[in-house]
């Protein structure tokens, strides 16, 4: 039977999807779900995907959609999200939807958190991390581990350069 941690080493599966205006649904590409035997019986490979685009492009928005979407089939997960403008804690888009989230600020490690959580019973079968430009590269390294070693989906959102198009620390990473 399937366990978790039975997952191969096979490397994060990172996508970009960028946008500078108008809806991210018309830039996701149709590409096929990948599968991976793992104690005989096929599993799909969980990915990294990163959302970037500018500020008011709806990143947050889509965040918030994308965790609904998930929950409204069944499944669990957690939010995360840095700095965001409603306060410490909550996701927030300009549309004025909001969510309670687990607030990253640089000393928090993502990795340990979930394995913590997931020891203690918890199922996380996806993870949301708004305003990813703020993350530290090692809390990035940590999504990857999450992604490789536990076998769940990790969806960032956040833009990539500043206004002098230097690369945010996250955004780098990403």
């Amino acid at each position: 039977s399937y366990q978790r941690g039975d997952e191969p080493s096979i490397g994060a599966k990172i996508r970009t999807v960028s946008k500078s205006s108008g809806s991210y649904l018309d830039e996701i590409p149709n590409w096929p779900l990948q599968f991976v035997s793992i104690n005989g019986r096929m599993q799909p490979v969980a990915e990294l995907i990163y959302y970037c685009g500018t500020m008011d492009s709806g990143k947050s928005t889509l965040a918030l959609q994308t965790a609904h979407n998930h929950k409204s089939r069944g499944r669990t997960g957690l939010i995360f999200t840095s700095k965001d403008r409603a306060g410490s804690g909550i996701i927030s888009s300009r549309l004025g939807l909001q969510s309670s989230a687990i607030e990253v600020d640089s000393d928090l490690d993502i990795h340990q958190l979930v394995v913590e959580r997931l020891s203690l019973g918890d199922r996380i079968d996806y993870i949301i991390c708004d305003e990813a430009q703020f993350y530290q590269p090692i809390q990035i390294e940590g999504l990857a581990k999450i992604v490789d070693g536990l076998g769940i989906d990790v969806f960032a959102f956040g833009i990539l350069a500043d206004f002098r198009t230097k690369l945010f620390p996250g955004s780098a990473r990403l």
